[in-house]
């Protein structure tokens, strides 16, 4: 098999034995190790394109000197601070300055900061709605809900609540009396 599949430089087209003989180079266990040209080359991008809009992907590209938030997985810290993205490592990775030390992180464990003072929550990312703060006039109208700390007074319509409670009779399960003598045990 070695032979047959060796290049041989004084063969037409320094081609080898089999590969003249069929036309094509044969299949062996090193050759089926890397993954076919066409599968590389052909990529399904409208499927790509349906997923990402299903799933709200979208792609995170950060270059070197961008501002951004890191997350940041130490106990008792916030969660998201601000860093400076130094350097991209491959598709996913870059090396992020957070207060004067380098911390790698991946894509999905950055947001893009427009400015340094933008308030620390991500509101944007998540598509949460922002916490707006009371204004004075919203503060003093009778229609907002009373706070827990205010008591309502007690209306005569208040009756407690009854207890729901399984009408069920529960009765001992039936031990089976193992005897010989009788044909059934039903």
């Amino acid at each position: 098999m070695v032979y047959r599949r060796t290049p041989c430089p004084s063969s037409p087209n320094s081609r080898s034995p089999a590969e003249n003989f069929l036309g094509r180079p044969l299949r062996s266990t090193l050759s089926m190790l890397n993954p076919p040209r066409s599968i590389l080359k052909n990529r399904d991008e409208k499927m790509e394109q349906q997923f990402n809009r299903h799933h709200n992907a979208r792609p995170k590209q950060f270059e070197p000197e961008d501002l951004v938030w890191v997350r940041d997985y130490r106990l008792g810290q916030t969660k998201w601070i601000s860093g400076k993205v130094l350097l991209r490592l491959g598709n996913a990775l870059y090396d992020v300055l957070v207060n004067d030390n380098i911390v790698r992180r991946h894509a999905n464990q950055l947001r893009r900061r427009e400015t340094d003072d933008t308030p620390t929550m991500l509101w944007d990312d998540f598509d949460w709605p922002q916490p707006s703060s009371p204004s004075p006039s919203q503060s003093s109208s009778s229609s907002s809900p009373p706070s827990p700390s205010q008591k309502l007074p007690p209306s005569d319509n208040d009756v407690p609540a009854a207890l729901r409670r399984s009408e069920r009779h529960h009765q001992p399960p039936k031990r089976l009396n193992m005897d010989p003598s009788l044909k059934s045990y039903v």
